[in-house]
């Protein structure tokens, strides 16, 4: 028979099930609910292999933080690898958490050190939340535990390991060594080690990085005590965030509070009539339905807060945004359509509007989703001062240089690098334009600054092998499509963008980018004159008739000037159109004048009709979500 000690061995053994199942958890719901491409996307960390990208971060406190979370984050673009990194980081936070609590309580702690888990999960759920705040408050709970786990009575010893430590902790992590110093302080306080010398860790947290930002780092006086910490001034702050850092020093009093006293040998003549103690596998039971109940409720308000605190839709702009920049023209498509119109971006209904001239929707199917003139083209971009998750001004360089605007684009990229940093995308379409331009000594010095990057490096050689071989592309598909429709004399100044699309169009007439964008401007501009006058321009390329939009705005246009000898170029409206058009106005003139009434009567079968946009200035998208979720406009 298997002795008491072993017994209790097996049954202590379900007890390191939790973390793993948690974790696992975790690890696939950071995985396929998350997604840490987006993270990267948003964030777009950049990372480069050389010392001088090193030495940069080497001249301030929480710099090695930054470099060390700048490489971590490379992993983001494979997800599996990405949510490795953050379930890591996750549970080495926890381990360190209760490595910490058993040395302030005495107690076996099994389930709360699990809980820091669940509001870092909460900050990725919203997209913006820097590794640097996991990987700064994991540093400076391993420093914590390396001063509480040395067991030195002596408290000048106990003060000649803190200084030292305390230095180094605030060099390496900034903001977080003021947990550092409160979670000391509070070790040495509520365990009764020396509470004189808790009061002198306390004023530590004070003096040290003032001293440094004072003589040695010469930096203002309030980014010392808060940088990298989710509450410093470049961070919108949360009640999450606030509530990760707070949860450690509660938990901490809560646990010193319930330490167990030491237990005494009963004595006395009552010792033979004193109840029976409870005996190990009784204890064993007991402990072992306790450990469930608090799993099973740690699990279920994790998931719950998991639910309520992810924003959904904030994924679904970052997925367009994704899809986009790697077009994925379809995939773009299908999650714009799964997002509210109030958070249509500007350059998200850019996105859309590349999407649908890629995948030959555009004169079809653009009013199918929120759409606005500024929504197609921007002519001037200077008010928009606000950053993005992905930069606006690169994005609107990327259509510049497909439609042929070449300096305008170049100006574009210009502007994003100098606002972003050198992020290797814009890098690369900057590498892009100089080849476009024959700019051979440029284009080396864009060729080499992506070779820096450590992801792009093997991009960077293969453009490199290609350029060896054929100095200025003149083989490659997209370099020749640019050089074909650019503008020979593309110099910078204010111009519409209607004038702007003509030029474009008197330089090669077959720009169907440059045509199609044209005739959008003038639908989303209702001027339907003008599309009827450039009906003609059809025979440039293959389209199957005259697309419905176009059909649409002729009809349109006779119905207003009451001309219907309107010469479409050897082409036919369809009768369907013009039964749709005669049921559409049929519809809006019972409603007597009244516009709200019409509206509402008519979104239902023709909202996604340039009928409906011609005659109340918005698609039925955007009257569709304004009734359904009138909240969603409040938030935006």
């Amino acid at each position: 028979m298997p002795t008491c000690q072993q017994t209790l061995h097996r049954r202590a053994i379900p007890f390191a099930i939790l973390p793993a199942v948690f974790f696992a958890l975790f690890y696939g719901y950071v995985w396929l609910r998350v997604d840490p491409r987006l993270v990267y996307h948003q964030q777009c960390p950049i990372f480069m292999v050389d010392s001088a990208f090193l030495k940069g971060f080497l001249h301030h406190p929480g710099g090695l933080v930054e470099y060390l979370c700048a490489l971590l984050s490379q992993f983001y673009p494979h997800p599996w690898a990405g949510a490795l990194v953050i379930t890591l980081a996750a549970a080495l936070v926890c381990l360190a958490s209760g490595t910490f609590l058993r040395q302030m309580g005495g107690v076996r702690v099994r389930v709360i050190h699990l809980v820091p888990a669940i509001p870092l999960l909460m900050l990725h759920n919203q997209y913006d939340h820097p590794l640097t705040t996991s990987v700064g408050l994991l540093i400076a709970l391993l420093f914590l535990n390396l001063y509480v786990c040395l067991f030195l009575r002596s408290v000048i010893l106990r003060l000649a390991i803190f200084l030292p430590l305390s230095v180094l902790v605030y060099y390496v992590t900034a903001g977080p060594y003021l947990l550092f110093v409160v979670l000391c302080s509070l070790f040495e306080f509520l365990t009764k080690r020396h509470r004189v010398l808790a009061a002198f860790y306390l004023l530590s947290a004070l003096a040290v990085p003032y001293v440094a930002a004072r003589y040695i780092f010469e930096v203002g006086i309030i980014d010392p005590y808060t940088h990298l910490l989710p509450f410093h001034r470049d961070i919108d702050p949360s009640a999450t965030s606030v509530a990760l850092y707070a949860l450690f020093p509660l938990v901490a009093i809560a646990v010193s509070l319930r330490r167990r006293p030491d237990r005494v040998a009963p004595t006395g003549p009552d010792t033979t009539t004193s109840p029976v103690a409870a005996s190990p596998l009784e204890h064993g039971h007991r402990a072992q339905l306790k450990w469930i109940c608090q799993s099973v409720a740690l699990l279920a308000v994790a998931a719950g807060l998991a639910f309520l605190s992810f924003d959904s839709e904030s994924k679904t702009v970052l997925q367009v945004d994704y899809y986009a920049r790697h077009e994925m023209w379809p995939e773009v498509l299908q999650e714009a359509r799964r997002l509210g119109a109030p958070r249509y971006r500007l350059t998200t209904r850019w996105d859309v509007n590349r999407a649908l001239f890629h995948t030959g929707r555009l004169p079809y199917d653009m009013f199918s989703y929120p759409q606005d003139p500024a929504g197609l083209l921007s002519g001037n971009f200077e008010t928009v001062t606000q950053k993005l998750s992905r930069p606006a001004w690169a994005n609107l360089g990327e259509i510049y240089l497909e439609l042929g605007r070449v300096a305008e684009a170049q100006f574009r990229t210009h502007e994003a690098l100098e606002h972003l940093d050198e992020r290797p995308e814009i890098v690369e379409r900057l590498l892009l334009i100089y080849l476009v331009k024959q700019q051979s000594d440029p284009a080396r010095i864009a060729l080499n600054a992506l070779s820096r990057h450590l992801l792009w490096k093997n991009l960077a050689r293969d453009y490199r092998r290609r350029i060896e071989q054929d100095p200025f592309l003149s083989q490659d598909e997209e370099v020749q499509h640019i050089r074909c429709v650019m503008i020979e004399e593309d110099r910078l100044g204010h111009v519409t963008i209607e004038t702007m699309l003509q030029q474009l169009l008197e330089r090669n007439k077959r720009n169907r980018m440059a045509f199609e964008y044209l005739m959008a401007y003038y639908l989303l501009t209702r001027q339907v004159g003008k599309v009827t006058l450039n009906i003609g321009r059809l025979d440039d390329f293959s389209y199957p008739g005259i697309p419905r939009y176009y059909e649409e705005a002729i009809l349109l246009d006779t119905r207003a000037t009451d001309d219907q000898d309107v010469s479409l170029h050897g082409r036919q409206i369809s009768p369907d159109t013009r039964q749709r058009f005669e049921a559409f106005f049929k519809l809006h003139d019972r409603c007597g004048g009244n516009k709200e009434a019409a509206r509402e009567v008519l979104m239902a079968d023709y909202g996604e009709s340039y009928f409906f946009y011609y005659m109340f200035g918005v698609t039925g998208y955007d009257r569709a979500f304004a009734h359904s979720s009138p909240a969603a406009g409040a938030r935006q």
